[in-house]
């Protein structure tokens, strides 16, 4: 295991962890209970505030998935996947 391994793996980890987000957010837009548990008390109003805002952009800056994984990570700056749950 190099840097240059770790940075990669790091990458693809942020990447999945983006992809699940924006699964979950798809989820809430269809208002689904897409969590349980306390964490679900913070992570529901946040995926819908994701929405509701996502609904004031256009759909070429919605066609780019980057603006949806920006929104994500301003309203869940300190959300970190685990390897069995979601730590909020």
């Amino acid at each position: 295991m190099d840097s240059t391994w770790v940075k990669e793996f790091d990458q693809t980890l942020d990447l999945a962890a983006t992809r699940r987000l924006i699964e979950l957010l798809d989820g809430r837009a269809r208002a689904q209970t897409v969590a349980a548990g306390p964490g679900a008390a913070r992570l529901h109003p946040g995926l819908d505030a994701v929405n509701a805002e996502a609904q004031t952009l256009s759909r070429a800056q919605l066609a780019d998935g980057r603006t949806l994984a920006m929104l994500l990570h301003e309203q869940f700056p300190e959300l970190h996947f685990g390897t069995l749950n979601h730590c909020l």
